[in-house]
């Protein structure tokens, strides 16, 4: 290990637990952040056995106590050779005002396909997270400055033995709880990486124009979405929007089942098929980004899954007159949408700017039964085979009612 940056390092090989997995982190920043994390095989007769994990880089890593920024600095003493004549020096960094970094590793999560930032791993297998620096980091560099990303190492407290599969619907408790050892991801990987300018401050931007009534395709349902909420939001308290899916009959076709592809409502996402968050402005609404602050990931080397629609959790029946629900989380307890700079008694809106549905089909679970799609690998994948939804129209959703909330102090 680099002498520089050993007194960085908190954990190392050293700290690890024979009766937990071998996992290492690895940085990558040829384009944006790559994070992998690797599970690499040791003489345990247990390696055999799958494991289950929850991490990510934003969550986990750019927090306090996680990774460290250096820069690159003349050394004191520049006669020694080029790469003895740089100094690192630690680049201080103000943590989240409202984040809480005993919340991300304590209490326990509930097991399902799709448990946030939950993760599988045997021995062998890698998962993948791509991510920007946050955007407080990012206002720290200096244009023509080389830094490194250093992680300094950390333990990993929710983690146990066991597949999704056989565990579903299981409590994934914390070590505190379960006397496990923690699982230690050791430090001292490290990534260089240059600034050419400033990052500038973000311009607000102009929120992409609803989806509208008009704009449904003739021949296709007609589905309409509805959103509910809470009237107050409590900093570092869980508050959620909840909606509704409407299928409405056709006057001029016959009453039909239907079975679609409900990804486009799974998170906030990017385009028209999204939920956007606004803050009020007198009679304004200011559109705000909503980058996903778990994490922003995407898992590489994973083949396209084929499916049957009648068994993946995001496709549902309707038939006509009946509604699906859904919800959908603003504020987690250690993380949120709502901007840093809020304050109590500031009014915020959530809509549903409309979309169109990546996969839809007449018939219902019955007809379904042997209809199978591929989707693409990301845990929100869309359906990539058939590309063409079988030449259906395209089933379009307009818009939501817009629901506000207030910015309520300490509950």
């Amino acid at each position: 290990m680099d002498d520089q940056i050993r007194p960085y390092v908190t954990f190392t090989d050293a700290d690890r637990s024979l009766d937990t997995p071998y996992l290492q982190l690895d940085i990558d920043s040829s384009l944006r952040f790559l994070f992998t994390i690797r599970r690499l095989p040791t003489h345990r007769d247990h390696d055999s056995r799958p494991c289950l994990f929850k991490w990510s880089p934003v969550g986990d890593g750019f927090v306090r106590g996680g990774f460290i920024l250096l820069c690159h600095v003349p050394s004191a003493d520049g006669d020694g050779p080029a790469d003895e004549s740089i100094a690192l020096q630690k680049v201080e960094i103000a943590p989240e005002p409202n984040y809480n970094p005993a919340l991300v590793q304590s209490g326990s999560v509930r097991i399902t396909k799709w448990t946030p930032r939950l993760w599988e791993l045997k021995t062998g297998e890698s998962i993948s997270f791509q991510s920007s620096l946050p955007e407080h980091w990012e206002r720290q560099l200096r244009p023509g400055e080389t830094y490194e990303l250093l992680w300094p190492g950390g333990t990993i407290g929710l983690w146990d033995w066991g597949s999704k599969q056989e565990r579903l619907g299981q409590e994934l408790r914390a070590c505190s709880e379960t006397g496990r050892d923690v699982l230690v991801l050791p430090g001292g990987v490290r990534t260089l990486f240059s600034v050419r300018s400033v990052p500038s401050l973000p311009v607000p931007r102009a929120s992409p124009e609803p989806v509208r009534d008009e704009d449904r395709v003739p021949g296709a349902p007609i589905l309409s979405v509805e959103l509910q909420c809470p009237p107050t939001i409590h900093r570092q308290v869980p508050y959620q929007v909840t909606g509704k899916v409407h299928y409405h009959p056709s006057i001029s076709q016959k009453a039909k089942a239907i079975t679609f592809h409900t990804v486009i409502f799974h998170r906030f996402i990017v385009a028209n098929d999204c939920f956007q968050l606004y803050r009020r402005k007198g009679a304004d609404l200011e559109p705000i980004d909503t980058d996903d602050p778990h994490d922003a990931y995407r898992i590489y080397d994973d083949p396209d899954v084929l499916v049957n629609v009648t068994g993946h959790d995001n496709f549902t029946t309707l038939r006509p007159g009946e509604s699906w629900a859904f919800s959908r989380y603003i504020q987690g307890r250690s993380w949120t949408y709502i901007p840093r700079d809020a304050h109590v008694g500031e009014t915020f809106c959530v809509q549903y700017h409309g979309g169109t549905v990546n996969w839809w089909d007449w018939g219902g679970k019955e007809d379904h039964a042997g209809t199978k799609v591929t989707l693409s690998s990301s845990i929100c994948g869309r359906v990539v085979d058939p590309a063409d939804n079988g030449g259906r129209p395209r089933l379009v959703i307009p818009a939501s009612n817009i629901v506000e909330f207030t910015l309520a102090g300490s509950d």
